[in-house]
């Protein structure tokens, strides 16, 4: 996945916001992802370092685009989201992560979702740009970093949908292979020290440190950061001989010192002031009710003891099994709690080994960047578009990958028409919405709004007339809609048998749009050739899926207990077939072939063939049965729901059509271990099937009924369930869907 990831952090910088912006980049990298980090190019706030990847002790493993900055605060962000845009159509990114209301805002406008993270509650300066963004509704999700924020956010902002508000703690990186670094080698750490590292603005409990050194002179206190006024400032207050300021030291310096320590203090007070307020008050820079201090996991990372300030916000991390908390204006409790640590080494060990082993499960960066690839995946909106869910194979499919595409991401399914089996089998959390149209064609309009209305991000169809529909939508209407079709028939096959008007158009528009898809499925290598050579498709656009299939609940259904009407048609012998009752499938073919071979072969003289579907041609293949006079050996027992049943009772499956993409009953009949007998449909049936069954070529009903003979007399063939299970399993096949399709356009 590409991500572009927005700061107005300065790299490199003293900043606590630049150390969490280069951390989560190179975690997103560490994950196999491209990321592109955008910053503030400031040369007044800037650190000189050669390498700002080894300032911060992160890998060289993505790009820092540090883009220049004027005085005048309009121009500097109207050049930042012009560099942006420029980027963003030339490479074309899977995920904008966003650190700036102003940018989330400006490229909401341009039609581009964002995710956005806040930290504290919008400024008197970005309120009113913040609310515009909400109105607008084009973003992914906003990241906050504590139930306090959130919670702050919800009702200030008046936010109903709360789901578009998730909470991410801070967090922090880890390091069991450290080794001194120069600086390091240069400081040397007195017996029973307690280290405090970060910025010394006001409310971060200096000054409580200062107090409680004077109660313990067996124990040494190292402060780690600040500027030099700051500093300066603090020492002028500092009368002990044990406290000592280590000034500001590079990032990587301070991951290793902080495992030097012998125990870590975080002394926030009620009031916490951020950057930009130095020592002096601002109520604007204030952070205590929404914070989730950098600091905390960076202690916990380093596996010693912490002592910290017994806050809200801070016991949404730590808690008296990991750390010792403390009020924050008691010197009393920050003095007993360090002496305890002084005398009880068992207490040490527990509390440093319980707050490093949930650090490591919640809160490296890693975990952090999963969480919210995640929350990218749920966030997508998925529309899944057909006519309808009436009983068939493409509906079969499209029904299947509905459901399971749920456990990731945010799916609708818009259907002309509500009827079909399948519609009450689709999830409850699945959006559903029935235009009511007598074709796909007049649905149009309608489809267009509803995916502008639910910002819809991708559209998935699987039939020649929905697929040119999405693409019509795509081209003239929203360009940045992500259109992933599947085709599910060989139609170069298909126009050959069943020419008419309406398909003659259909195959000109496929030669004109197809190739405008982002992503083309195909089922088969046949289909895949012919996408190629008739189609004008691109074979880097085209992934060959096959079918899901839900293996477990098909073996279920065909132990489902059955009723007497049931039980008297499965007793007898019987060939079976399933599939619409239309000139595709030639059931014709299978009629005459059947008809010859009961005739010719007096064993199997008592052999019936049931016919499994629904279609146009029914009364066409009455009459045929009639003529042929096999009213008492062939049953059209329509369109079941489980046929499954009758897969397990059968002697053998036949599929008799004339061209297919890739046949579900031809995967189904392989699961229940079936004999099969099938045509070739120019090489799909075989793809399928493969050694699992016997294929035809011939149209000659009389060899044909030789085959059914030299079929039934063979021995049953093994069929490797494993393998089909690796193959077909829905669950498999729709996450290859999701990894190499979804995640990668």
């Amino acid at each position: 996945m590409k991500i572009f990831y927005l700061s107005q952090s300065v790299v490199p910088s003293k900043s606590a916001n630049s150390i969490h912006v280069m951390n989560i980049c190179s975690a997103f990298a560490n994950l196999k992802h491209e990321v592109n980090l955008f910053t503030y190019d400031i040369e007044s706030e800037k650190i000189k370092s050669k390498n700002i990847f080894k300032f911060y002790g992160v890998k060289d493993n993505f790009r820092v685009k540090q883009i220049y900055t004027f005085k005048n605060i309009f121009i500097r962000e109207f050049f930042f989201l012009f560099n942006v845009l420029v980027m963003y159509f030339k490479e074309k990114p899977d995920m904008i992560y966003s650190r700036s209301i102003q940018m989330s805002f400006f490229l909401s406008l341009c039609g581009i979702k964002t995710f956005l993270e806040i930290h504290s509650p919008p400024s008197f300066r970005t309120d009113f740009i913040f609310r515009k963004f909400l109105n607008l509704n084009n973003f992914y999700k906003i990241i906050v970093i504590s139930k306090n924020l959130k919670n702050f956010i919800l009702k200030k902002y008046k936010i109903k949908n709360e789901k578009k508000i998730e909470i991410l703690s801070d967090s922090a990186s880890y390091n069991h292979n450290y080794k001194y670094d120069k600086i390091n080698r240069k400081i040397f750490l007195k017996k029973n020290s307690v280290g405090y590292l970060g910025h010394l603005y006001q409310g971060r409990g200096i000054d409580l440190i200062i107090k409680i050194a004077k109660k313990l002179p067996e124990n040494n206190f190292y402060i780690v950061g600040g500027f030099e006024k700051t500093i300066e400032y603090w020492k002028s207050k500092t009368q002990s001989n044990n406290v000592f300021f280590l000034g500001f030291l590079p990032y990587s310096s301070c991951e290793i010192l902080r495992k030097r320590f012998d125990y870590l203090i975080a002394p926030y007070q009620q009031k916490v002031y951020v950057y930009g307020s130095k020592f002096r008050s601002s109520e604007q820079l204030e952070t205590s009710q929404w914070m989730s201090p950098l600091k905390i996991f960076e202690y916990m990372a380093a596996s010693k003891p912490i002592i910290a300030s017994n806050l809200e916000n801070i016991r949404e991390v730590l808690n008296h099994k990991n750390s010792i908390l403390c009020k924050t204006n008691d010197s009393s409790q920050w003095i007993k709690a360090i002496k305890k640590l002084n005398l009880n080494k068992k207490f040490r060990k527990n509390i440093s080994q319980q707050a490093y082993k949930d650090f490591i499960k919640k809160y490296t960066w890693n975990e952090r960047v999963n969480r919210i690839v995640n929350f990218h995946k749920k966030s997508k909106k998925i529309l899944i578009f057909n006519y309808s869910l009436v009983g068939a194979g493409t509906e079969y499919v499209l029904l299947k990958y509905a459901n399971n595409l749920t456990s990731k991401y945010d799916v609708h399914i818009a259907l002309c028409q509500k009827e079909g089996v399948y519609t009450g089998s689709l999830n409850d959390n699945i959006k559903k919405y029935f235009f009511n149209t007598p074709r796909v064609s007049s649905s149009i309009f309608m489809l267009k709004n509803l995916i502008k209305n639910k910002n819809i991000d991708y559209i998935f169809t699987s039939m020649i007339h929905t697929n040119i529909l999405a693409i019509l939508i795509k081209v003239f209407f929203r360009w940045n809609l992500k259109v992933i079709i599947r085709e599910s028939n060989t139609i170069s096959f298909k126009h050959k048998f069943n020419f008419n008007i309406k398909d003659f158009y259909l195959i000109i528009l496929a030669k004109i749009f197809y190739k405008f898809a982002n992503k083309v499925i195909s089922s088969t290598n046949v289909i895949s050739k012919d996408l190629i050579n008739n189609f004008n498709v691109n074979k880097n656009k085209i992934l060959k899926l096959e079918n899901p299939c839900e293996i477990e609940e098909i073996k279920n259904l065909s132990n489902t207990k059955y009723n007497f009407h049931l039980k008297k048609l499965l007793k007898k012998k019987f060939i079976l077939s399933i599939g619409r009752l239309t000139f595709q499938k030639n059931f014709n073919l299978l009629l005459e072939s059947f008809s010859y071979f009961i005739k010719e072969n007096k064993k199997f003289k008592k052999y019936k063939l049931y016919i499994l579907g629904e279609g146009k041609d029914k009364k066409f293949l009455i009459k045929k049965i009639k003529a042929l006079k096999l009213q008492n050996e062939v049953s059209l027992l329509g369109f079941q729901k489980n046929p499954f049943i009758f897969m397990k009772y059968c002697k053998l499956f036949m599929l008799t059509s004339r061209y297919e993409g890739h046949s579900n009953v031809l995967v189904h009949s392989q699961i229940m271990s079936n004999k099969i007998l099938a045509s070739s449909a120019f090489g799909s049936n075989k793809e399928v099937v493969q050694n699992n069954g016997n294929i035809f070529k011939s149209n000659n009903p009389k060899i044909i009924s030789k085959s059914i003979r030299k079929v039934l007399i063979s021995k049953k063939k093994k069929i490797n369930q494993k393998k089909l299970f690796k193959k077909y399993n829905a669950l498999d096949v729709v996450n290859r869907f999701s990894n190499r399709v979804i995640d990668s356009i």
